[in-house]
């Protein structure tokens, strides 16, 4: 505008390639470039993205759809306040249209008529684009427009720093009364709105400490300073960030289970994920972040780089120290326990984190080329060790390439022959089965000739410890193993894993085996261990993540979780515990909108309450649907051929609220059990072992549920063996690999704990059906889990010997007091101390169990560790 008439005046005096000359000879001698008129459009282009994802957002986002806000009906539809002659007036498009005219015409006051006539059609093109849009996007756009308008008035002001000052000040000091006088709330919602009332007060301190003091400008620093220091600071933290947050984090959940995130459909490296999520902390701390930082002033600039510097030890504070025992995380990165911290934790977090957000600052203005070089280091730091996790992770994807079979399984059974049959329903406790009977009367019928042995014990609280005496009997219990230092455990693991195949096999059966625990010690299992010499006749399958369940119907919907959660799980990880579980946000991580069709499963299943949820659990689907199609998966053959077959299934494991009204327990995408839950309320206060269950939590509610859908499973497929005609002539077991951890879901409430262990957790289910029998029936004897080897084999096979051991097969001499039975986190057999090249599972406490009542704590005594 200064220069309007110097350049008047040469566009009227001259032309062509001279006009062109003098222009750029003016504009030199007056410091101007023609390319700052763009400067202006700046802040504009950097909105256009954020517009068009909230576009995007608002005008395909389901959970608005139906629901009202004040005077507007439907905010997923157009509002349609007045109605004139049966049509529909929007008046929303039309109120920001007048609120764009106003800003015009502020906005072009001293501009000539050609730029208002330009407003004032885009506000014009506006109004016919959003007229019939979603009234919760036009409102958006509505207030965002009317948001720029009191903001470029205010800027006006005279002083609009210290008056914006004020009024977040005056905000937040009534924040903070309102929440501690009038608000009734929990202290850690007090807590946290407080906090948010102290921020908004920090404005206006900051300003008096600068203007009152000579060390406020020291402390904090607003005007210059701004160095290649500060610019180098800014970009190796933004790395660390980067590579904590993209890389670092995200593959370290990967590697303890690579197999998890693949499907054996469609099998894609994992390491994509990680790409995925580095790619959007890039994104965010380095692109945006410097598009942000380059357009600041120096101040701005200076200010910038200390918070990405201080958001680096802060980062580092909340990950390594706080809010790192959550137990098991699902592939949905949802985890099975509940999301709580103590108060006490949460402010002694806050403390660390605004320790290091004050200390490092200082540091950084003090000593700017080392904390510089700190930044460097830590970012070095996160890249390499995330190198050695994806390097895992890629060696784990080559392995299951080789390992991906997606053969269907057929289960045959012989029409004349004898059956054997072994069902090993993982995670099943045993004290659940009276219960689950007593609500549900008919599944005793459908289970006639089962004996229940409700004193059963597992030798262990987890898969790696439970599973190989159930398989291979006492030869492969937690003591034996350890003691036998010429085997590596996956040698012992693929032994017991073999014993009743060989045995049946060589005894002229025809066997089948389905997803045997941890063969190979991998998971899914490594079927080709039964493919070598001595392991010819003996059929093995995977039916997780194959394509008889639902896996492949969530695919793409997984792949769309992680694409995009890994990022928030790490951002979820690094920051403080107090808003953690605002970020988490039951699993779900913020998003907002599934965006499926009706009709269809979401995934994960979020809970509301032990009696309601939305959304689906995969794991559980794929097993539960496994269970159901058993039926169409086995078949009956002419004949007097003998079968074997053992079949490993997790529908019990798998923790979701089912639609239990009227004892149905089925799956469905909104789960509402509230009256059912409140009529039944009795059945869980029969006490088991002298205990009432505690069934107030998803966690306990939602595995009684799997446990009933199994049985409820197992009672259809018995009815087809019933039609097929093959029921009396086949010998069923269904037993557990171990019962259920406390903090999977505590039923007890903490009143079978001893020393940290929990004698729930080694009470397996066992039932056992033979030839011919009848009636249900329950035998108080105690038993374990390492019997299922002799009660398979028993009045077939004469004299039975382990064929790896050279063993006798037996329960003689095994069923004298006490037992002894093994407690250590080390659960997983990858990524643990005990790996599969050990000879012996790493030191943990060891208990001697000396009654028949599992339960009981009364019955177990501390041995120590070994």
């Amino acid at each position: 505008a200064s220069l309007k008439r110097g350049i008047d005046h040469i566009k009227k005096t001259f032309r062509g390639d001279e006009r062109m000359m003098m222009l750029q000879t003016y504009y030199r001698q007056n410091n101007y470039s023609p390319l700052y008129v763009l400067k202006g459009s700046v802040s504009l282009l950097l909105q256009i993205p954020f517009f068009m994802a909230a576009y995007r957002f608002l005008s395909n986002l389901g959970t608005i759809r139906g629901v009202s806000f004040g005077p507007i009906a439907d905010l997923g539809a157009p509002d349609r306040m007045f109605v004139i002659a049966g049509f529909g007036i929007n008046i929303l498009p039309i109120l920001m249209t007048l609120i764009n005219f106003i800003s015009g015409y502020i906005y072009t006051k001293d501009l000539p008529a050609k730029n208002k006539v330009q407003l004032y059609a885009m506000a014009l093109l506006f109004l016919v684009l959003l007229y019939n849009s979603p009234s919760g996007l036009v409102f958006y756009w509505t207030l965002n427009n009317l948001f720029s308008l009191v903001k470029n008035v205010f800027y006006k002001l005279k002083r609009p720093g210290f008056v914006l000052s004020v009024i977040s000040s005056a905000a937040g000091c009534a924040l903070i009364l309102f929440v501690n006088i009038f608000y009734e709330t929990w202290f850690t919602r007090r807590l946290r709105l407080s906090l948010i009332g102290v921020v908004l007060v920090c404005p206006l301190i900051f300003t008096f400490i600068r203007k009152r003091t000579s060390i406020g400008e020291k402390a904090i620093p607003l005007s210059s300073g701004y160095s290649k220091s500060d610019r180098n600071l800014f970009l190796l933290s933004g790395i660390f960030l980067t590579s904590l947050t993209g890389f670092l984090i995200p593959s370290s959940v990967i590697k303890t289970s690579p197999t998890e995130f693949m499907s054996l459909l469609d099998l894609k490296s994992p390491n994509t994920y990680v790409i995925h999520a580095a790619l959007i902390a890039a994104g965010f701390f380095l692109v945006w972040g410097g598009v942000f930082f380059y357009l600041a002033g120096s101040a701005g600039r200076v200010i910038i780089s200390r918070i990405w510097w201080a958001a680096c030890p802060a980062s580092l504070v909340t990950y390594l120290f706080f809010g790192t025992k959550f137990g098991t995380i699902s592939v949905n990165l949802v985890y099975d326990s509940d999301f709580y911290f103590p108060v006490m934790h949460k402010i002694l977090n806050l403390f660390a984190v605004a320790a290091v957000c004050v200390i490092f600052p200082v540091i950084a203005r003090r000593f700017p080329r080392i904390s510089a070089g700190a930044a460097a280091v830590l970012a070095a730091s996160a890249m390499m060790m995330s190198m050695v996790y994806m390097n895992s992770i890629r060696r784990e994807y080559k392995e299951s390439l080789k390992k991906a079979a997606s053969e269907i399984p057929q289960f045959v059974l012989s029409e004349e022959g004898r059956n054997v049959m072994v069902i090993m329903m993982d995670r099943a406790p045993g004290y659940l089965v009276p219960i689950i009977f007593d609500e549900l009367p008919e599944l005793i019928d459908k289970f006639d000739g089962f004996t229940f042995y409700p004193n059963t014990l597992s030798f262990g609280n987890h898969t790696k410890f439970g599973a190989p005496a159930l398989f291979g009997g006492y030869d492969y219990t937690p003591e034996a193993i350890n003691n036998d230092t010429e085997r590596t455990l996956r040698q012992k693991q693929d032994e017991a894993l073999s014993v009743m195949p060989v045995l049946f096999r060589d005894e002229g059966f025809e066997v089948t085996i389905s997803d045997p625990s941890y063969a190979g010690y991998t998971s899914p299992p490594d079927l080709s261990v039964f493919d070598g010499p001595g392991y010819e006749g003996i059929d093995a399958f995977v039916t997780s993540n194959n394509n008889i369940g639902s896996t492949d119907l969530y695919d793409e919907k997984h792949e769309g979780n992680w694409q995009r959660n890994f990022f928030c799980y790490s951002i979820l990880k690094i920051s403080p515990l107090i808003i953690q579980g605002t970020i988490y946000n039951n699993g779900l991580y913020n998003q907002a909108d599934w965006g499926y069709d009706e009709g269809e499963y979401t995934i994960p299943q979020i809970a509301y309450s032990p009696s309601s949820s939305v959304g689906v659990n995969e794991d559980f689907m794929d097993a539960y649907e496994i269970l159901m199609n058993l039926p169409s998966m086995t078949f009956v053959e002419a004949g007097d051929s003998d079968t074997f077959m053992y079949i490993v299934n997790y529908t019990a494991h798998s923790t979701m609220l089912l639609d239990a009204r009227d004892g149905a327990y089925v799956p469905s995408q909104t789960v509402d059990n509230t009256a059912y839950d409140e009529a039944l309320t009795g059945r869980f206060e029969v006490p088991v072992s002298g205990y009432a269950l505690d069934m107030d939590s998803y966690q306990a509610m939602s595995l009684y549920h799997g446990n009933v859908a199994a049985y409820k499973g197992l009672g259809e497929y018995f009815d087809h063996l019933r039609d097929a005609g093959v029921w009396d002539n086949t010998r069923i077991i269904i037993v557990a690999d171990h019962g259920i951890m406390p903090q999977n879901g505590d039923m007890f409430d903490g009143a079978v704990t001893i020393l940290g262990a929990s004698t729930a957790a080694y009470n397996p289910v066992l039932m056992v059906k033979d030839f011919g029998s009848s009636g249900f029936t329950t035998d108080e004897g105690i038993m374990t889990n390492a019997d299922v080897p002799y009660l398979a084999t028993s009045g077939i096979i004469e004299d039975p010997v382990n064929p790896f051991t050279g063993n006798p097969i037996t329960m003689d001499g095994f069923h004298e007091f006490p037992f002894h039975v093994y407690d250590t986190p080390d659960w997983n057999v990858t990524d643990t101390e005990a790996g599969p090249d050990d000879f012996r599972f790493v030191p943990g406490d060891w208990f001697a169990v000396n009654g028949t009542d599992i339960i009981d704590a009364g019955n177990w005594e501390y041995e120590g560790v070994r």
